[in-house]
């Protein structure tokens, strides 16, 4: 027998005449192994791993109008310099993906074209797709607060079976590696005057919602001490009335 020694945070992957075998692997450490060249081992790192979009992507959404008054929504200017439609605003999305290589599917990790690059690229290109069958869906202000959205699109279609597999596995599971997490990174307009409207949507939004919680914290205070003195009903509805 002979002594294999494989480095941390690697396992090894054994050949047997040469060939990858995928009943076991070798963890870090030292391992037993029939002598050369009727055995031998290749290192495989599996510490966790991000794949990240190489630059924001761009995606083009509708633009919720404006209210003006309330009731009917602003203008909006015609860009000249495009052909974009009227309402609508372009977006940029940052995302990434951690992961890290599946040691019970490790025929199938280095089976993958160009390897980890091969692993990267296919990521990359879920990433994308995801990101813009998501945004078909949304609106502009949606999509601003739609990171888990969009989190969740990538992740189904990372579960998706492949339709062009014999066997039906999925993305994941032909890469041979594990999903640790998906991320919206950040999402922002491609506009710096965009992005300070929205920021000011965005607080007028906050201060509506903390309004609606005040109130409603009111009107349960108020029920509470209507119970404690025995108020009926129809008194509890003429001061809510009153309040109103």
């Amino acid at each position: 027998m002979a002594m294999a020694k494989v480095k941390e945070a690697h396992v090894g992957q054994p050949t047997l005449f040469g060939a990858r075998r995928k009943e076991f692997v070798l963890p870090e450490g030292y391992s037993l192994l029939l002598p050369w060249p009727f055995m031998g081992y290749s290192e495989i790192p599996i510490q966790p791993t991000t794949t990240a979009l190489r630059e924001p992507m761009e995606i083009l959404v509708s633009k919720q109008p404006e209210k003006n008054g309330g009731t009917q929504p602003s203008p909006q200017p015609v860009r000249k310099d495009s052909d974009e439609p009227l309402y609508q605003v372009r977006m940029k999305i940052s995302m990434s993906i951690m992961w890290e290589v599946d040691p019970v599917n490790i025929l199938s990790y280095t089976s993958v074209e160009k390897g980890k690059e091969g692993v990267e690229t296919a990521l990359v290109e879920v990433m994308r797709r995801g990101i813009r069958e998501q945004a078909q869906h949304m609106s502009d202000t949606k999509v601003l607060s739609g990171q888990k959205d969009f989190e969740d699109a990538v992740r189904a279609a990372l579960a998706e079976k492949l339709e062009d597999d014999p066997e039906k596995l999925t993305l994941v599971h032909k890469l041979g590696i594990k999903i640790i997490k998906v991320q919206t990174v950040k999402i922002v307009p491609s506009d710096e005057e965009l992005t300070k409207k929205y920021e000011r949507l965005r607080g007028e939004d906050l201060d509506s919602q903390a309004e609606t919680k005040q109130a409603i914290h009111l009107a349960d205070d108020l029920v509470q001490k209507f119970k404690s003195m025995d108020i009926g009903n129809n008194k509890r509805a003429q001061v809510f009335q009153t309040i109103s």
